[in-house]
């Protein structure tokens, strides 16, 4: 319901997102519109190692799930646990819908819920999780039931095992993909080495070997092996800082990578057959520097789409596969696949692939990849995913993984889970769960919460919320903190207490209660909120001499034995004496301590002693207003030029029902 809301709320924004694993696409303007982050995306005028299994499968994650593709869900578990899974998708069902809800569970058990324990195994690879099929072998019995059939003795498995290294230091390079055929692969362990299990009766293997920053190496090998095998792997790119102390670099599959050939913006600025080719990895290009005016008039020519730059200058707009060093733009930078360094654009930059390094456009950012850093715009950020921040003036949009800031002018949203905080001067909505705290001057939405929300205006976490919502409204499903409002509306209280003008808590303590006093004969009351804190509305009438009381105050309910409890109540009420209706002050505080009688859950009798204190205005002739006090324990006067005021203090009693 909040999605269909802000697309309606939102007629200046279109675009399309369509989700496969790891090849996310953007488009704007005369795109589909059926996706729904894509209206929230486009904006003004472009759119806006084999290692023991416990390592991984023990580790400890939340996730909830409903009705998704079974990719998605896997992706999200990637997210949460910090590792990457690797299956053959002709063997997992990856279109699958599924439905999960998981709190702090082993990866092992999640798993189990979403793929047959007894068809699917795992396997741990460094940091990569592999999902296989479990070979299954003929029953004993159907066996022993047929007859003997001669069979063909299968020649014994070919055991392959190597170290890849760094060509110019010796390095052993982990994470390296180790692959000969699509569902036979592997990778390399922290000191470089592999091993694979290969079917007999092979006379040779073509072994591929890929790594994002390096050139692949593609070898051809006469079985059997005499010794281990050694590969060596020459860098991608140049670059300034040596490889041995070079900071790590996140394992990112070649074909993760998602390039941004369908972005509106991109397929308007650049040209058709630049886009349009294919490259494989051996194609690479580099070249230290580049100057591009109009893509492909500069000097990577034809060849923009596939070379890797460390500087880049373009005037109008640029187009190249890579970056690691420094981008300057007048109008667009556009990287294809993977950006290291800084970004300077006067309109925008757009990155298909990992963005490691600060992005600056003077109206936005887009990256269809994950961002470890800051995009900085004079108008929208877009990431898939992001580890650092983002700043606009405008609007912020994470379409997965949020740790960070997000400042924004106007909006931010985050369509998967927050880890830190959001900042935005109308409002900050987050479809997902939020570790941190969201800040604004409008209104905080959150499916779930684990921090604080503060808004003037309203503050609205859907399921659970563990922390503080402090706003003129706060809405909540299960509070485990505390609500400060003027209106708090909740649907259970686990600990904690809603405090606020009015308390509106479900599955609560609300009753309503019938009684008398010495002071008035009939006392009605509505007690909202829990049994720590509740809210107690009061009507109060006596018939001779005629007189009425409003009256609003707060108590709390202990619990003292199954049938018996003490309820504490503070209540002030405003004492109308007709015919003097209602011009001068007249009011009676009071202080209640009564002891209920539970006749069932819902029905008990009450009974106890109160402290009043009536405050009141002298009459001309030197009378109180009211006469409340059956007798006097305090008598006190005094006067001005313009007041004169009485307070006479007693104590009395109260009785009645309660349901």
């Amino acid at each position: 319901m909040t999605h269909s809301l802000l697309l309606k709320l939102t007629p200046l924004f279109a675009g399309f997102l369509t989700g496969k694993r790891r090849k996310w696409q953007a488009a704007c303007f005369f795109l589909p519109a059926g996706s729904l982050y894509g209206a929230l995306l486009c904006s003004g005028l472009f759119f806006c190692s084999l290692s023991p299994a416990q390592s991984l499968l023990d580790i400890r994650i939340s996730i909830e799930a409903h009705n998704q593709p079974l990719e998605q869900v896997l992706e999200e578990i990637e997210q949460a646990g910090g590792f990457r899974f690797s299956y053959n998708y002709q063997l997992i069902p990856v279109h699958k819908k599924v439905s999960i809800r998981a709190e702090n569970q082993p990866v092992r058990s999640v798993l189990a819920q979403l793929l047959p324990p007894s068809r699917y195994q795992y396997e741990v690879y460094g940091q990569h999780l592999i999902i296989s099929r479990v070979r299954t072998r003929s029953a004993d019995a159907s066996q022993a039931s047929s007859p003997p059939i001669p069979v063909q003795v299968a020649p014994p498995p070919v055991q392959l095992s190597g170290v890849v290294r760094h060509a110019r230091t010796g390095a052993p390079l982990a994470g390296v993909r180790i692959e000969l055929a699509p569902d036979v692969q592997t990778f390399t362990d922290e000191d470089g080495s592999f091993q694979l299990s290969l079917p007999g009766g092979v006379s040779s293997l073509r072994l591929r070997a890929t790594h994002p920053d390096f050139e692949p190496e593609v070898r051809v090998f006469p079985l059997p092996l005499s010794a281990p095998l050694q590969l060596q792997l020459h860098p991608l790119h140049l670059s300034s800082i040596p490889p041995e102390v070079a900071p790590p670099v996140k394992v990112v599959q070649w074909d993760s990578i998602n390039p941004v050939e369908d972005i509106f913006v991109v397929k308007m600025l650049v040209k058709e057959e630049l886009l349009e080719e294919k490259i494989d990895r051996e194609e690479f290009l580099y070249r230290p520097y580049q100057f591009t005016l109009l893509p492909p008039l500069g000097t990577n020519g034809l060849k923009t789409g596939r070379t890797f730059n460390s500087f880049s200058f373009n005037l109008l707009v640029g187009y190249a596969a890579g970056l690691n060093g420094l981008e300057v733009g007048g109008g667009l930078n556009v990287v294809r696949y993977h950006a290291n360094g800084l970004q300077l654009a006067g309109v925008g930059n757009v990155v298909g692939g990992r963005s490691s390094g600060i992005q600056f456009g003077g109206v936005l950012n887009v990256n269809t990849g994950t961002v470890n850093g800051f995009q900085l715009a004079g108008l929208h950020n877009f990431a898939d995913s992001i580890q650092g921040g983002q700043v606009s003036a405008v609007y912020n949009l994470v379409r997965g993984q949020m740790v960070g800031v997000q400042f924004g002018g106007i909006f931010n949203m985050a369509t998967g889970p927050l880890r830190g905080l959001s900042l935005a001067g109308f409002g900050n909505l987050s479809t997902r769960r939020v570790e941190g705290g969201q800040l604004s001057l409008g209104f905080n939405a959150a499916k779930s919460l684990k921090g604080f929300q503060l808004s003037p205006a309203a503050n609205v976490t859907t399921r659970e919320l563990r922390g503080v919502q402090a706003g003129l409204v706060n809405v909540a499903g299960e509070v485990r903190g505390f609500q400060l409002g003027l209106v708090n509306i909740a649907d259970t209280v686990q600990w904690g207490a809603p405090l606020g003008l009015l308390n509106f808590v479900r599955n609560g303590y609300n009753r309503f209660e019938l009684g008398a006093s010495e002071s008035f004969y009939v006392q009605a009351g509505l007690k909202m909120g829990v049994h720590r804190f509740y809210n107690l509305f009061a009507l109060s009438f006596h018939p001779r001499p005629r007189r009425w009381a409003l009256g609003y105050g707060f108590g709390s309910m202990f619990s003292i034995h199954p049938k018996l409890s003490l309820n504490t109540d503070l209540l002030s009420q405003y004492v109308f004496e007709q015919p003097r209706f209602p011009l001068r002050l007249n009011l009676l505080n009071q202080a209640h301590l009564g002891l209920s009688f539970h006749l069932s859950r819902r029905h008990s009798l009450f009974a106890g002693p109160t402290f009043n204190l009536h405050l009141s205005e002298k009459l001309p002739d030197g009378q109180p207003i009211s006469r409340l006090a059956p007798y006097q324990l305090i008598d006190f006067s005094a006067h001005n030029q313009t007041h004169r005021l009485h307070l006479s203090a007693w104590i009395g009693g109260r009785i009645g029902v309660r349901l």
